[in-house]
């Protein structure tokens, strides 16, 4: 393809790639390349630099900045004149996305996407941003004119550009290294847990929930924490400040109020304006921590609120195959054919009163509706008039407005938000990414198999068995695992997260269901993690597999974001697993993982919550309940219900009978002669290589456990 920007209508070489992201851009008159050989290659021969941008396809930022810059022909002739330009989906290649995210954070103070960087032919950033408006706007530097000056440095400042270079890849370098094993130290784990305590504490938001000020994002791996120090440490305020938090998410626009599931972020402190897109890693996660929520307060609305999302999973995240779709947008199209962010969620008063009529009072009432709209707390005040649905009133206060009962306010207000729901499905949809990352679809089966489990709902259970079943039939027994599918297609060597997060996600989808085959799954994929992440010297995994020349560097992350980091899944998972295997090899791994850590874990214990929680897995005593004896099916069974309705923090549930007896036996398993009593399941409570009695009744049982 020559330099001269496409003839409309024409398609660059992102039309042959399967990411939607890629494919969005399929048509720009920038002569994009994918991230591979071809580009670097093409950079190295004609001595270019590199215009790299990252984004994903569900990005607000990247959609105003593809229609602004990637779609003007002007700037396109730009980028194809003095650049090789590379588009990434951070989806796809997170490897990717975190060493050049780490270089816009050296160079910034900040990070975000859409991520420009701009690199030279060895792919070493020498200056990266974010969003660049086309032209000079609000104090930002205009895309065009920082294309032209980059390229002019280029030219006639090389020496120091290279220099500038040097320096900032040895700043990402510096960022992505784990402590060395030297000066690994055991961690003073409950010091750290409460200097964690004590900083989110700090932050928390007594009058709305959440941490800190606007914007705010749910950020589950904090509930993760929290909850296990509330329960482990008998901390009633860490409790209150997950489950005032979930609450008050619930109730704001945050929340889908008619179909479930919940956006992104909130703009405001109120959690009352959302940045609308969802992501299928804040559902697993958020449904998660509302089932701990539910199991820990003995509350009812936690298992409803988990509900809710699992509905919207189901309904609008499942794939035919049984796996979980990415994401839906936070764009859409307007009855006006204008796409503009929050147009499938946002409400015009007359159009309310159209849908539910007479129950518009009410609706008003329970929405916060106005006729002015009641986005007044939109800091761009882009949404004008319209409206979105947050609880602005308790049922109870609701019945007493409006003369009902509770239980008749509930269901005249659940008829209109059917209509209102109906009314809203006539709309154009936003885009939804429809590939499926593995280490995602990990976290949702985590979520519904102990949804399935805590609240006897076998329905959910057999989802996540589709998508477990999906994901392992594509990969043959030790073949190596691929992190995306879309459309046919599996590409990219799996990142550690994907081992982790899948093989974490069946072993709780195996003590759901106690189907052996699950067993053999997660141990293979663990086994599979060791291989192909673990250093020479031992300690944390890395992120990312060797092998890739064009990766500057193979980093070993601790912290937490909006999604879990690969440590942190992989060291509950070998906590787990080598209790539930007695297998001390990954004991070990798991305390190898929270050693290289120390640093942060004792320092800075809130920027890696979800690796705090793992960290109390790998240095806690862990029960293993063994059953042993026939078994019906897994939600029938007493003792099964009995193990999940009091289920102490850190225990492992293993089931012993027919082949999984012999199974066990080849694994030097000493649960393997456990018999059951009188030929009736039976179950064996083991601490610290000790048992207690053998016990048959749910009773004894509860006793034991505590």
């Amino acid at each position: 393809m020559s330099d001269d920007t496409d003839a409309a209508g024409q398609t660059n070489r992102l039309a042959a790639e399967k990411s939607p992201y890629l494919l969005q851009h399929a048509q720009n008159p920038v002569d994009w390349y994918p991230w591979g050989e071809e580009a670097i290659e093409r950079a190295r021969s004609e001595d270019r630099p590199i215009f790299l941008s990252i984004g994903y396809s569900t990005c607000h930022w990247c959609h105003v900045m593809e229609r602004e810059s990637f779609e003007n022909e002007a700037i396109a002739a730009l980028l194809n004149r003095y650049y090789v330009a590379i588009k990434v989906d951070r989806e796809e290649r997170p490897d990717v996305d975190r060493v050049y995210m780490s270089a816009v954070q050296a160079i910034t103070g900040a990070g975000g996407w859409p991520l420009s960087a701009w690199l030279t032919p060895d792919l070493e950033p020498y200056f990266a941003g974010t969003y660049f408006p086309p032209e000079r706007r609000h104090g930002q530097p205009g895309f065009a004119d920082v294309l032209i000056q980059l390229r002019r440095a280029w030219d006639e400042q090389r020496e120091e550009v290279l220099s500038s270079s040097r320096q900032i890849t040895e700043a990402v370098q510096k960022m992505a290294a784990a402590p060395s094993s030297e000066v690994a130290t055991e961690v003073s784990l409950q010091k750290s847990m409460q200097l964690a305590f004590e900083r989110f504490a700090g932050s928390f938001d007594a009058d709305n929930g959440g941490f800190g000020t606007a914007p705010k994002f749910p950020r589950p791996s904090v509930f993760d924490f929290l909850h296990l120090y509330a329960e482990v440490e008998n901390q009633p305020d860490a409790l209150v400040m997950c489950s005032e938090s979930l609450r008050k998410m619930w109730a704001g626009g945050i929340n889908d109020h008619l179909a479930g599931g919940f956006h992104r972020y909130s703009v405001d402190a109120r959690w009352r304006v959302p940045h609308f897109e969802k992501m299928l890693y804040d559902q697993a996660q958020l449904a998660s921590s509302f089932l701990d929520a539910g199991r820990l307060t003995d509350d009812a609305f936690f298992a409803h609120a988990a509900r809710d999302i699992f509905r919207y999973v189901e309904h609008d995240l499942s794939s035919p195959e049984g796996a979980f779709f990415s994401a839906e947008d936070a764009d859409s199209a307007d009855e006006s054919g204008d796409v503009r962010e929050g147009a499938f969620y946002l409400w015009e008063l007359d159009e309310v009163a159209e849908t539910v009529g007479d129950e518009l009072p009410l609706v008003k009432a329970a929405f916060g509706l106005r006729s002015e709209g009641n986005t007044l707390h939109d800091p761009q005040g882009e949404l004008g008039t319209s409206n979105f649905l947050y609880s602005a009133l308790h049922p109870t206060v609701l019945s007493l407005e409006f003369g009902d009962s509770t239980t008749e306010a509930k269901t005249r207000l659940q008829a209109a938000k059917e209509r209102l729901l109906e009314r809203r499905s006539l709309r154009t949809r936003p885009h939804r990414d429809d590939k499926v990352i593995v280490a995602w679809n990990g976290l949702m089966i985590s979520a519904l198999a102990r949804g399935a489990a805590l609240l006897q709902e076998p329905r959910w259970a057999l989802m996540a068995r589709r998508a477990a079943d999906f994901l392992l039939s594509a990969h043959e027994p030790g073949a190596t695992l691929r992190r995306r599918y879309r459309d046919g297609d599996w590409r990219y060597d799996a990142q550690l997260e994907d081992h982790a997060g899948l093989a974490l996600g069946i072993l709780d989808l195996y003590e759901a269901t106690l189907s052996p085959e699950l067993l053999v799954a997660a141990r293979l994929l663990t086994e599979q993690m060791l291989s192909h992440f673990s250093p020479e010297e031992g300690g944390a995994l890395y992120d990312s597999p060797a092998g890739d020349e064009h990766l500057l560097v193979r980093s070993r992350s601790a912290s937490d974001g909006a999604e879990p980091s690969g440590n942190a899944l992989a060291c509950e998972l070998l906590a787990r697993l080598g209790a539930l295997l007695h297998h001390a090899p990954y004991t070990e791994a798991a305390r190898g993982i929270v050693r290289t850590f120390s640093a942060v874990l004792e320092s800075q214990p809130q920027a890696a919550p979800r690796l705090l929680a793992s960290a109390a897995w790998a240095s806690n005593d862990i029960a293993q309940v063994v059953l042993s004896g026939p078994l019906e099916s897994a939600p029938k069974s007493e003792l099964f219900q009995t193990f999940w309705n009091v289920r102490p923090r850190f225990s492992v549930l293993l089931h012993v009978d027919g082949p999984t007896r012999e199974l066990l036996r080849s694994w030097d398993h000493v649960a393997a002669e456990m018999q059951p009593l009188a030929g009736q399941l039976t179950a064996y409570v083991c601490r610290d290589f000790t048992c207690e009695a053998p016990v048959n009744a749910p009773g004894d049982l509860r006793a034991q456990l505590g």
